[in-house]
């Protein structure tokens, strides 16, 4: 194990969820070994979400997996970033609106949702 991904450590009470390396470390990284640097992004990523309350756990998983399916699909990092920058602007804007005008939300996602086929008659 790289003296890198040595670093993260599970949550005790106390001290924070992880130690990640300091910027200027990533930023070598991100250079000279961006295959490290995933996998580093990576295993922060699980920590996280193996921390969080299982209730939650599901959906962040899901989250997690259009986030890579994303990035793996991008031609560029500058082209992931961007677009997860735009996934984030789409879901600020849904909370915006679910605060500011929750009638009018809930009614347009119920207009949303398909109806189920049944597949067998």
């Amino acid at each position: 194990m790289s003296s890198t991904t040595q670093n993260i450590r599970p949550k005790t009470e106390n001290t924070s969820l992880i130690d990640l390396p300091s910027f200027d470390e990533m930023m070598h990284l991100a250079e000279t070994n961006p295959a490290q640097l995933e996998a580093l992004r990576q295993q922060v990523c699980e920590q996280v979400i193996d921390s969080v309350n299982p209730r939650i756990k599901g959906r962040l998983q899901g989250l997690q997996f259009k986030i890579n399916s994303e990035l793996q699909l991008s031609k560029s990092p500058l082209a992931g970033c961007l677009k997860l920058s735009s996934m984030m602007n789409e879901s600020l804007s849904e909370l915006h609106d679910a605060l500011t005008n929750p009638e009018e939300f809930v009614r347009k996602r119920e207009q949303q949702k398909a109806a189920v086929i049944p597949l067998f008659k």
